[in-house]
Formats: C-alpha cells, structure tokens, sequence
C-alpha cells in the first residue's frame, strides 16, 4: 500500500499507515444486523526540509480533516485503490471524521525536520436483514362468551337485582401491532377476519411513522395498525409472529 487519500487530498507516499480496523455490527430488535460500522485508526508522519514548510502542511491536513463526507482508500503502487476504502456514496450519512488530526509536543527533532501524527476515520453501511427490524401484534379478545347480558338494579328494599336483557351478547376482538423495516415499501398486517370489522369510523386505523434517518439517509419504516371487530360467535386465532 502506497499512499492514502482522503477526497481531495493526498498525503506523501508511504507516510500513513494504520493503528488498527474496527468493524462492529448493531443488531435489530428481531436480532438481525442493521448496520456495519467500520472504523480506522490511522497514524502518519510528514517530512519537510524546514519547520515552517511542516507547519504548513500541518495546517493543510487539519484543513483537509476538517470536513466530513468524502471517501478515503488506501491506493496501490500504481495508484489505483485497494480493498480499504471507505466509499462516502454508499456509507449512511456519508464517512465522518471521528478522531480530527491530533500530534504529539512539537519540541527538537520532532516538528524541526519531521511530525508524526494520528487521525480517525468512520462510516456505517446498511446491511440488508430480510426481515422486520421490529415486529410486534396483540389480540385482544373482549366478550363475556356470548352469554346473557344484565343490568344491575338497586331497588328501594331488598337485596341488588342482576336482571338479564338479553339472552345472547357479541363476542369483540381488537388486533394490534407495529412494525419496522429497512425497506420504504412497508405496510400495515392485513386484518384477521375482514369480514367481521365493524362498521363504524376508526374500526381500521393504519398510522406510518416518521422516517428514521442519520444525515438525511432514510434507515428505518414503520407503521403500526388497529382494527376493531365484531361477531355473533367466538373467534379464533393468534397473533402473528413477525421478523
């Protein structure tokens, strides 16, 4: 490896190599991988003949390292890059600096002929789970088994009264769940039983969420739903198990 370049600057040739090459991965609730961090650790070093020309390419390098948002590989003896790269196009919200130019005392040799340095690099790739980030649905079933409904009278004398006023009452169920999801096509879970929805306003409630994003790149869906239903009989059924 022969010289590394980070956007529009390109230090000395074979003055940069790395301190080390962190990858770590974040995890979705489902437990599936969302996003790869990598990051470098890298040190450096600049040789001038003088101490004011050090100082000036000092001054260039924090320029340069100022500023998030360009890619950096490590380039070949030919110049072309190697598989160290940190592509800005595809990393989300773009390769950030995370550790800016940073030196030693600048005392004697050190400064005077030469300046040794060290600096930080880092970028998050999403990583495609196939899969809900987050699934959840509940069912909630409402009733008292069909059986009679009653009234409960308190009369001037006498103990209470439970008095029946109908002979048979609906069985109710109400379904509910959220979701999250890498893909921006996402949608709510489909009703159980369609054809027992009530008929009444807010019986199917479908709400999307606002759009997670890191640096204006979107990350994350979501929606979530909740239908209400109605029958003269027992319903069956489970929630649904998601991602």
């Amino acid at each position: 490896m022969q010289q590394f370049q980070y956007g529009p600057y390109f230090h000395d040739k074979q003055s940069v190599a790395f301190n080390n090459v962190r990858r770590s991965l974040s995890r979705s609730e489902t437990g599936r991988a969302n996003l790869l961090t990598t990051e470098w650790s890298l040190r450096g070093k600049i040789i001038r003949p003088t101490e004011a020309e050090i100082l000036a390419e000092l001054a260039l390098l924090k320029l340069a390292y100022s500023n998030d948002g360009y890619s950096a590989t490590m380039l070949d003896n030919n110049g072309n890059p190697t598989t160290f790269m940190l592509d800005n196009n595809l990393a989300v919200g773009g390769v950030r600096v995370n550790q800016p130019i940073s030196h030693g005392d600048i005392s004697g040799a050190h400064g005077a002929t030469y300046l040794k340095y060290e600096f930080g690099l880092a970028a998050d790739y999403l990583v495609t789970p196939g899969g809900y980030l987050s699934f959840q649905e509940m069912l909630i079933f409402d009733d008292i088994d069909g059986g009679p409904i009653q009234v409960e009278r308190l009369p001037a004398k006498g103990p209470p009264i439970l008095q029946n006023v109908t002979e048979r009452s609906w069985y109710y169920a109400t379904q509910q769940g959220t979701l999250t999801q890498q893909a921006s096509n996402v949608g709510p879970m489909p009703p159980l039983w369609p054809d027992k929805l009530r008929k009444v306003p807010g019986a199917k409630q479908v709400r999307y969420a606002p759009v997670k994003t890191i640096k204006g790149k979107p990350i994350e869906y979501g929606c979530d739903w909740h239908y209400t239903f109605v029958s003269d009989g027992p319903f069956s059924g489970r929630p649904r198990v998601g991602g």
